[in-house]
């Protein structure tokens, strides 16, 4: 296997995968895998998504090398065709603990577009082929494989609010949705009736008790009698807090309408798309190429 305490010499292609982009990116920064070249330790950063331009963060670790070294790199993104997006061919020093960023001609915000290809099968690969200059050791060329993997979950909940027509400003009604996966948290739904200049307003929020959730996407249904859907709120939230709550309809509108309060219940389909970050990251596989 490929780690970080395996000292690679001459060349090395370090090519990373990061599973489960469902444009659900975290707020923080993803870390490779940390992997040696010639006793000295690198990783790579995914950026902030909500930076502008895309990029990539080459870093160097405090390691056992030598305090300061000439790298010769280059940063690449790879594309569904198998082509590359790749920086120009750098050549700087480095002293230990210190960063590179590179920037890329494509926004952040179009990174999941299907015609740019970045994301295939939902994985996001990017890679750094490096070569230390002024090396003593025998040049070979090496091939390393690693992956991360961000926890993803999909869950949907048909909750009911009985006696809709009584809930009043002040009083929420909660719903708890439990995680079916070990180590996942839950996410408590929250429906409350918010008054604003004489008109009571339906609002819905979410809570992560347990701070894991990075970023939500949501949406909500109303069903009528039927149960089809009739009205619907969407959108994502970031690291939810029981202080954020999205609007979803008029109350007035909903008693008036009778066919969306059968017997007074209020019919929500809620399905969310949940993040939580990287669960998994390590090494796969390495490979000596013969020169």
């Amino acid at each position: 296997m490929c780690h970080k305490d395996i000292n690679y010499s001459g060349t090395l292609m370090y090519i990373w995968a990061i599973e489960n982009c469902f444009e659900l990116l975290p707020v923080d920064r993803i870390r490779s895998p940390s992997f040696t070249v010639d006793d000295t330790t690198w990783h790579l950063v995914l950026p902030n998504p909500q930076q502008i331009l895309l990029s990539l963060i080459l870093c160097r670790e405090s390691d056992n090398g030598p305090n300061r070294v000439e790298l010769d790199f280059e940063l690449s993104y790879f594309t569904t065709d198998d082509s590359t997006s790749t920086s120009e061919r750098n050549r700087i020093f480095f002293t230990k603990e210190t960063v590179f960023e590179t920037f890329f001609q494509v926004r952040m915000a179009d990174l999941f577009e299907s015609r740019l290809g970045f994301v295939s099968n939902n994985t996001l690969t990017v890679s750094c082929r490096m070569h230390i200059k002024g090396s003593v050791t025998t040049p070979t060329d090496n091939l390393c494989f690693a992956r991360t993997r961000l926890g993803m979950e999909k869950r949907t909940c048909i909750w009911c609010i009985r006696d809709f027509s009584t809930l009043r400003p002040g009083r929420d009604s909660t719903y708890l949705l439990e995680s079916t996966k070990i180590g996942y948290p839950s996410l408590t739904l929250k429906l409350r009736v918010i008054e604003d200049n004489g008109i009571e307003k339906v609002y819905i929020g979410f809570t992560d008790t347990s701070n894991k959730f990075p970023i939500l996407n949501f949406q909500i249904f109303i069903l009528d009698k039927n149960g089809e859907k009739e009205h619907y709120a969407e959108g994502k939230y970031v690291k939810p807090t029981p202080h954020l709550f999205i609007f979803l309809i008029r109350k007035d509108m909903l008693i008036f309408k009778q066919s969306l309060l059968p017997n007074d219940v209020l019919s929500l389909k809620c399905c969310f798309q949940i993040g939580i970050g990287p669960e998994w990251s390590g090494y796969e596989s390495t490979l000596q190429l013969l020169s």
